[in-house]
């Protein structure tokens, strides 16, 4: 009777106690039979200065636990699918924000080249064969008349070549003697080089090309003496270099002096022109 008092005074505190539902109380039930229960009560009968245990207080803690446990697996579903809808919105973000991106447009191949024109013009007090100039050179010609004390100019050679816009361009050639000297004739050529590192056209409605590195250099025949032998005498040559390095941009289209170059003893001067102007031919 007192035994029988006892349980359901148990149930009725774990139902009231927790809020459980019929089924949960049902499990609780199942639980508590295989606790052993009527050891609890031994231990609740024995008198005093032996054990005493409390159901009360044994069950409360075994629900406690099982309350506990069951907040912490709540938790975790809870984390679990915070972490998926987490997962899912930076997703839909990241998908708006590619479909939003304009697509990369193609670079397109710069096919455009420039024709370059480099004019090496003798400077001299010497009297000429033939003066006449290209009337491309004119501009130029008057603003040396005004800065150099030369009284004749003469063209020595002009080579033209196409490069691609940003590219690089060199040459070398061998050439005849670029100032009379004496003996000297055109079985003792000059030695001549022409480079540009880089050469670029920019700018869009007044356009400039540069020209970074821009060299040129020559080994000139000079004359130091004669030796007189058994036969004829004949000259000692001596080739001297000469050259100029530098970096310019000019006006597209329109010829400037790069620089002026002393040569021999004669005192003559060798003058570089240059000019560039695009093309897509």
């Amino acid at each position: 009777m007192i035994y029988g008092k006892f349980r359901a005074s148990y149930f009725h505190t774990i139902q009231l106690s927790f809020g459980t539902s019929l089924a949960h109380a049902r499990d609780m039930k199942r639980l508590l039979a295989h606790r052993n229960l009527e050891s609890i009560e031994g231990a609740w009968m024995d008198p005093p200065g032996f054990a005493h245990i409390s159901p009360r207080f044994t069950v409360n803690n075994f629900a406690e636990g099982e309350v506990s446990m069951s907040m912490r697996k709540g938790l975790a579903k809870v984390l679990v699918m915070f972490m998926f809808l987490a997962i899912f919105v930076c997703g839909q973000q990241t998908f708006a924000q590619s479909s939003n991106t304009p697509a990369a447009t193609p670079v397109q191949e710069d096919d455009t080249n420039l024709d370059t024109q480099l004019f090496l013009l003798v400077a001299t007090n010497q009297d000429v064969d033939d003066a006449k100039l290209p009337a491309a050179l004119e501009p130029v010609i008057k603003q040396l008349r005004a800065s150099l004390p030369f009284k004749n100019y003469r063209l020595a050679a002009t080579l033209i070549n196409r490069v691609k816009n940003d590219g690089r361009l060199n040459l070398k050639w061998i050439g005849g003697p670029l100032v009379p000297s004496g003996a000297v004739s055109t079985t003792t050529p000059s030695f001549n080089e022409f480079r540009v590192n880089n050469v670029k056209l920019v700018g869009d409605s007044k356009r400039t090309v540069r020209m970074e590195g821009f060299g040129f250099g020559v080994r000139i025949p000079i004359i130091t003496q004669s030796v007189a032998g058994n036969g004829p005498p004949g000259p000692i040559i001596n080739y001297e270099s000469t050259g100029l390095n530098t970096d310019i941009s000019m006006d597209e289209g329109q010829p400037v002096v790069v620089g002026t170059l002393n040569i021999g003893p004669s005192g003559d001067a060798i003058i570089l022109v240059m000019s560039a102007k695009a093309t897509k031919q």
